[in-house]
């Protein structure tokens, strides 16, 4: 009766460890894949955010040269003004950090890149080239369209964030 006893406390430890073993594989597995999922979908949301900032916002630009107190490119939705895209390129070649600040990013955690392009009949030509995304980080692109006050051709904003 005793050694039925000991195999049964045996079978029941080897069932409940059994048993928390699995759980706890199969939360590491889940919690693991929406951390990711949850951290990809902030990266959209905050290159989304910046984009929108830039194409329907006019900002805040002052001095001389031109420069942001607040980022932004619109004339009005979906006008795009070239002074202020000049502007910009000028500004944010040696200042990526101040456009960092500008637009709420914490360069040590995380960071955008900016690139302007306008449509001609040969391809494309770069009005604004702020930074480049890094090869060994995630990062998401998105991209947005607008047409440039001066002659009315096509304007492609670019906005990576990571």
């Amino acid at each position: 009766m005793r050694g039925q006893l000991i195999f049964e406390f045996v079978i029941a430890t080897l069932f409940f460890l059994a048993i928390v073993m699995y759980t706890i594989s199969y939360l590491n597995i889940t919690v693991f894949a929406f951390s990711e999922s949850h951290q990809n979908s902030m990266i959209r949301n905050n290159a989304w955010q910046i984009s929108e900032l830039l194409v329907k916002g006019q900002g805040v630009w002052s001095g001389s040269p031109l420069e942001p107190m607040e980022l932004g490119i619109a004339e009005s939705w979906p006008v795009m003004n070239h002074t202020r895209i000049t502007a910009l390129d000028a500004w944010c070649g040696t200042r990526l950090g101040e456009m960092a600040a500008l637009l709420d990013v914490d360069p040590e955690i995380h960071g955008t890149s900016i690139k302007v392009y306008r449509k001609t009949a040969s391809g494309e030509e770069s009005l604004a080239d702020c930074g480049s995304p890094p090869n060994s980080r995630p990062n998401t692109m998105v991209t947005r369209f607008g047409v440039l006050d001066t002659d009315s051709s096509l304007v492609r904003i670019v906005v990576w964030y990571w």
